[in-house]
C-alpha cells in the first residue's frame, strides 16, 4: 500500500510539473474581453469591415457602466441598476453563464490524474465432485494523460470558448435590457409631459368657455360660440383622459422593462426629471461615424460572440487534425487477489501509445467538415458586421436628424406661444373671433406635443446608437449653450 501511495505521489508531481497545454486564465470572478481594434485604422470616416480578432486578451469582459453620460438622471440610473439585478432574462443568462463556467472547469479535469478503485468476487462449483472455490481481487489504478499532440488541448479550448460565448450572450442581454429601460423611461417622461400639456389645454378651454358665456350673457357674442367652447372643452377633457391612460400604460411598460411588478397609485414623481431632460437638451458630439464603427468592432457583444465562435471552430479543426498523431498515457496500479487471506499482491506500471492507421477516409472527411465550419463562422461574422455598420450609420443619422427636429420644434413652439398670446388677448378685448382663438390654441397644443415628441425621439436615438455600438457615447465632447466643454472621462 505504501508503494502505491508513493507511486501516485510521484505521478501527480510529474503531471502538474508538465507545461500547460492551453491558456489557463479562466477564473470565476473575472470576465473575458476581446482585443482592442487595430491601431492602424487611418481613415476613420470610411472604415471598412475589419477581420475578427483571432486572439483572446487576458482581460475579462466586465459588466459595463451604463450611467456615465450627462443625460442620465439619478432616477434613470436607479432604474437601470434595479433592472440589472431584477430582470428575469438576465437571471436566466447568469445561470447559463455559470453552467458554462462549470462545464469548462469539468472539461479540464481530464488533465489531472485519474485514480479508481475496483473489487470483485467470484464463486465456482466443480462437477461431479461438487467442490466449491471462491476467489477475490481488489486494487487501485491510476491513469495519467501525457500528450496527444494537440487533440485534447484544443478540445479544451473549444470548451473555454463556449464559456466566453455565454459571457458575451449575457453582456448582449444586459445591453438589451438597459436600452429597453431607457426607452420606457423616456416614454414615461414624454407621457407625463403630454398629461401636463393636455391639462393646460383643458384649463385654457375651460377659461375660454367662461369668457364665452360672459360675452353671451352681455349680448356681445352669439350662442354658437358658447356651444363651440363647450364642445372644445369636452374634446380637451377626452384628450386629457387619453393622456393619463397613456401615462399609466407607459409606467407599466417601465416596470416590465425593469422586471418588477407595477405599483398602482404609486407616486413616481418625474417632475425633476422633466425639468432636467426637457428644459436643458444637451447635444452629443462624436468624432464621426468612423470612430463609432471602430468602437462597435471592439465593444459589441454579438460580434465578440461570433469571434469566439470562429476561434472555437478553429480549435475544433486543430483538434481533429491532431487525431493523426499518437496519444500517449501513463498507467499504474496496485492489486490484491487470491482464494484465501492474505491474498497475493503486486503493482504494475506502464505506458500506452495509440495511433490511427487506416479509417477508410473518415478522418479526412471530418477535417474537411471542420474547415467548412471555420469558413461558415467567418462568413457569419462578416454578415453580422455588415448589418452592424448599417445599424450604426442609420442610428447616427437618426440622432443628428432628431436633434435638428428639437431645434426646429423650439422655434415653432415660440411662434405658437406668441400667436396664442395675441389671439387670446384679442378675444378678451372683444376684437378677436372664436375661430381665431381655437386655431391658436390647437396650434399651440400641437407645437408642444411635437416638441415633446422631438426631444423624446432624440434621447431614444442616443440610446439606440449606444446600443448599436455596444458602448456609451464619448462624453468629453459636450456642447451646451453654444460652448464646447472638454471633460475628462
Amino acid at each position: 500500500m505504501k508503494k502505491l501511495c508513493t507511486l501516485i505521489y510521484f505521478l501527480s508531481i510529474f503531471s502538474f510539473a508538465m507545461p500547460p497545454v492551453f491558456a489557463d486564465n479562466i477564473v470565476e470572478d473575472k470576465q473575458i474581453v476581446i482585443n482592442q481594434v487595430n491601431d492602424d485604422v487611418q481613415d476613420k470616416e470610411e472604415i471598412e469591415a475589419i477581420k475578427p480578432n483571432t486572439e483572446l486578451d487576458e482581460k475579462k469582459l466586465e459588466q459595463k457602466d451604463f450611467t456615465k453620460t450627462p443625460y442620465i438622471t439619478e432616477k434613470l440610473r436607479g432604474y437601470i441598476d434595479r433592472a440589472l439585478q431584477l430582470n428575469p432574462t438576465l437571471k436566466q443568462r447568469r445561470l447559463e453563464t455559470e453552467e458554462a463556467f462549470y462545464k469548462n472547469k469539468e472539461s479540464r479535469t481530464s488533465l489531472s490524474p485519474q485514480v479508481s478503485f475496483s473489487a470483485s468476487y467470484s464463486q465456482s462449483l466443480r462437477q461431479p465432485s461438487r467442490d466449491s472455490t471462491g476467489s477475490f481481487s481488489y486494487g487501485f489504478s491510476l491513469r495519467q494523460y501525457i500528450t496527444d499532440f494537440g487533440k485534447t488541448s484544443n478540445a479544451l479550448k473549444v470548451s473555454e470558448e463556449s464559456y466566453i460565448s455565454s459571457i458575451c450572450s449575457l453582456r448582449a442581454s444586459e445591453e438589451d435590457v438597459v436600452y429597453n429601460v431607457k426607452e420606457a423611461y423616456y416614454r414615461c417622461i414624454s407621457a407625463k409631459c403630454k398629461v401636463d400639456v393636455s391639462q393646460e389645454s383643458y384649463n385654457a378651454y375651460e377659461k375660454h368657455l367662461k369668457e364665452a358665456k360672459a360675452y353671451f350673457e352681455a349680448g356681445t357674442k352669439s350662442k354658437i360660440e358658447v356651444t363651440t367652447a363647450e364642445v372644445n372643452l369636452a374634446n380637451a377633457e377626452y384628450s386629457l383622459t387619453e393622456a393619463k391612460n397613456s401615462y399609466e400604460l407607459a409606467l407599466m411598460k417601465l416596470a416590465n422593462a425593469i422586471g418588477e411588478t407595477y405599483k398602482y397609485n404609486y407616486n413616481y414623481n418625474f417632475e425633476d426629471d422633466v425639468q432636467k431632460i426637457y428644459k436643458d437638451v444637451i447635444p452629443i458630439l462624436t468624432d464621426g461615424i468612423g470612430e463609432l464603427l471602430a468602437t462597435a468592432k471592439n465593444e459589441r457583444p454579438d460580434l465578440m460572440r461570433l469571434e469566439s465562435r470562429i476561434r472555437s471552430a478553429d480549435y475544433s479543426l486543430k483538434s481533429v487534425r491532431a487525431e493523426r498523431t499518437p496519444s500517449i498515457s501513463l498507467s499504474a496500479g496496485y492489486n490484491w487477489s487470491g482464494q484465501e487471506y492474505p491474498p497475493d499482491h503486486g503493482w504494475n506500471v506502464g505506458t500506452s501509445l495509440s495511433m490511427p492507421i487506416l479509417d477508410g477516409g473518415s478522418l479526412t472527411y471530418r477535417i474537411k467538415e471542420a474547415e467548412l465550419r471555420v469558413e461558415q463562422a467567418e462568413a457569419s461574422y462578416e454578415t453580422s458586421w455588415q448589418n452592424a455598420m448599417l445599424e450604426i450609420q442609420s442610428a447616427f443619422l437618426t440622432m443628428n436628424d432628431s436633434y435638428k427636429n428639437v431645434e426646429l420644434t423650439q422655434k415653432t413652439l415660440a411662434q405658437a406661444e406668441e400667436n396664442f398670446y395675441l389671439a387670446e388677448n384679442r378675444y378678451n378685448v372683444g376684437v378677436g373671433s372664436n375661430l381665431e382663438f381655437i386655431d391658436a390654441q390647437v396650434s399651440l397644443f400641437r407645437a408642444k406635443i411635437n416638441r415633446i415628441n422631438a426631444i423624446t425621439d432624440y434621447y431614444i436615438s442616443i440610446a439606440k446608437l449606444e446600443k448599436a455600438i455596444g458602448s456609451e457615447l464619448h462624453t468629453n465632447y459636450i456642447e451646451k449653450d453654444g460652448v464646447t466643454n472638454y471633460e475628462e472621462e
